[in-house]
């Protein structure tokens, strides 16, 4: 294949610090290896050609500007996804009045526990955080009657959708749905399908801990199938690069997360195996090309 011109497009306050979080860095040093220019751009002040551009901000919302300036080159990965709030896909969402008499987890609507927006949120909103936790307010939405919500990890499940508080409900920043967990004898499972253009992998998580993460994995399974409603789901979703969370109860497949930035686990191995995941993976963006 010929020498090709690839921009990834960064929202304005990242940096070439910031970029070292995500696994797009490491896809970046293996487009290089193969002989393509490849170079960030944060923010949109200034056009730089390319024949493909991706769009990586790291925000639930994209500004409407991000993705105009992405429409610009030949080919935008990621340039039709605007809103990936969780209340645009989730299923088993629940109101008050709902008869379901399993247990309730209450989420944020915002991606990744609105995490990414704290980070990006300017100088005033680094003092108004500090402010928020000297106080003990939460951090999930400017609200004070709402779960204290830092990461993923403190979403709250409930026994029962009567346990859960009814102002919940109505909260803009929250969501509340069904919690129906994949099981495997004492472990709680959860499998993620990473892609980019035409290449997949599948892998299961496994761990004790209700929520299961990369960080709290303890086993790894892969690879397995992508589920087939699931490659439907990331079609409809416009989704040329990313990863999904999603689990398998009684063979039905519940989509719980749909993450455009992906980041690297810290306690998943780079072992050999990994980095050949990886490298098949990254070789997808060459889809976009005519070889």
């Amino acid at each position: 294949m010929k020498k090709r011109h690839i921009a990834i497009l960064m929202y304005q306050t990242d940096n070439i610090n910031t970029v070292q979080r995500y696994l797009i860095n490491q896809f970046v040093q293996l487009w290089r290896e193969d002989g393509h220019d490849v170079f960030y751009l944060f923010g949109i002040n200034r056009f730089v050609p390319a024949d493909l551009i991706i769009v990586h901000i790291d925000l639930t919302e994209v500004p409407e500007s991000y993705l105009d300036f992405a429409s610009q080159y030949p080919v935008a990965v990621n340039g039709k996804i605007s809103n990936i709030k969780k209340s645009t896909f989730s299923q088993n969402l629940l109101r008050p009045n709902d008869s379901w008499d399993g247990q309730v987890i209450v989420k944020t609507d915002r991606n990744a526990a609105g995490v990414p927006e704290r980070w990006r949120g300017g100088y005033l909103k680094k003092i108004q955080n500090k402010l928020l936790s000297v106080f003990d307010i939460d951090h999930s939405d400017l609200h004070l009657f709402s779960p204290r919500i830092k990461s993923q990890y403190d979403y709250p499940i409930y026994e029962h959708i009567s346990k859960v508080p009814r102002h919940y409900f109505y909260h803009p920043g929250l969501i509340v749905q069904k919690f129906i967990p994949e099981r495997e004898n004492e472990y709680y499972c959860l499998r993620y399908m990473s892609f980019l253009g035409d290449r997949i992998t599948c892998s299961r998580l496994k761990g004790k801990f209700q929520i299961v993460t990369g960080g709290t994995a303890e086993v790894v399974e892969h690879p397995i199938e992508p589920h087939p409603k699931i490659i439907e789901m990331r079609k409809k979703l416009h989704f040329d690069y990313g990863k999904f969370d999603y689990v398998v109860v009684d063979g039905e497949a519940i989509l719980l997360d749909a993450n455009k930035t992906v980041g690297s686990s810290p306690n998943l191995v780079d072992n050999r195996e990994m980095m050949q995941r990886r490298k098949y993976r990254a070789e997808g963006l060459y889809s976009y090309f005519d070889v």
